[in-house]
């Protein structure tokens, strides 16, 4: 390493001179290589990295802080209810991914592709069962978040805002699980999704309307199976993720979390903090841990519902009824 007293100023000063007078101005390399000699090439490499090191590091504690009041790392407070939903979303996407490697959105080819999926592919009833029950346990945990949130006084001014994207990310939830329900292609999926949408004809003026656009026509079909197949694996996830990164970031400028005080209780206005790392970091990651546990567990001892009875004899009939009537 070169010492500051081994660097050639009147070398440089030499060079200021020489570039001011012409109106010249030394590129990055070359005033690495005036002030470091002996750094070789690699300097503005090594500069280069350890900026990119600092911009990672500082997007990083824009959702995580550098210091965490102590008083907010007790388990109870939050219960983890929100590392757990997150965590369950990641689980969801993962296990998403390897089912559409399998999965075929064709009214003709759904229903066997699940059941190949079961009992050819290597592993594949297993992943299904992480994915249906990783689905049940996050709706849970989610509601369960927002009743700790409400409770806690957590959704009141500056929070606002954040409380009513909580509430959109719950939707997205909940419509994630409605438009999975319906990729199986069985009958329980068929005529759980034709109630469920027949009931949106109820809804004064715009109904009708409405109840077409989800199926794409007059009944449940194969434009229906490709519209939920959209929803589920594009346009729900998209919306989901987008609005996670800016929950965690609108949490992140509140100040964290609300810590419940009694009203006789002595508020202190510096609380003591102590560092995120390692103290958060390894709650999350026990939290994380202990959920992967439970799902594994279940996925393991109890199968998801089998799929029913393919839709392949109500269309045929519904078809050659069709036709009848055009004789």
């Amino acid at each position: 390493m070169i010492s500051i007293f081994e660097t050639d100023f009147a070398g440089i000063h030499k060079d200021m001179a020489h570039r001011k007078k012409n109106k010249t101005r030394p590129s990055k390399t070359e005033t690495s290589h005036i002030l470091y000699p002996d750094a070789g090439l690699d300097a503005p490499q090594r500069l280069s990295e350890k900026r990119k090191s600092s911009l990672l590091k500082t997007f990083l504690l824009h959702f995580r802080p550098r210091t965490v009041p102590e008083r907010t790392l007790k388990f109870t407070l939050t219960w983890g209810l929100g590392g757990m939903a997150a965590v369950a979303v990641m689980i969801q996407l993962l296990t998403g991914i390897l089912l559409k490697f399998v999965y075929e959105p064709f009214p003709d080819r759904a229903y066997q592709s699940i059941l190949m999926l079961q009992q050819e592919v290597l592993f594949g009833q297993f992943i299904r069962n992480v994915h249906h029950w990783t689905g049940n346990i996050l709706v849970a945990v989610t509601f369960l978040h927002m009743l700790r949130v409400f409770f806690t006084g957590a959704w009141n001014t500056p929070r606002r805002l954040n409380w009513v994207i909580g509430n959109g990310l719950f939707f997205l939830i909940l419509i994630s699980n409605f438009t999975g329900y319906l990729l199986p292609w069985d009958q329980l999926a068929y005529w759980a999704i034709t109630i469920c949408t027949g009931m949106l004809e109820y809804i004064p003026g715009m109904g009708a309307s409405l109840q077409t656009m989800i199926r794409g026509g007059p009944e449940v079909g194969a434009v229906s199976l490709r519209i939920f197949f959209t929803i589920h694996t594009a346009v729900a996830p998209g919306c989901l993720f987008f609005l996670m990164g800016f929950h965690f970031w609108r949490v992140r400028k509140a100040g964290g979390l609300i810590v419940p005080h009694a009203p006789d209780e002595m508020v202190a206005e510096k609380p003591f903090r102590i560092p995120a790392i390692p103290n958060l970091l390894l709650r999350e990651g026990a939290v994380a841990l202990s959920l992967l546990a439970v799902i594994f567990t279940v996925s393991t001892f109890f199968r998801s519902p089998p799929p029913s009875p393919a839709l392949f004899r109500h269309f045929f009939f519904a078809s050659k009824k069709g036709v009848r009537q055009q004789k």
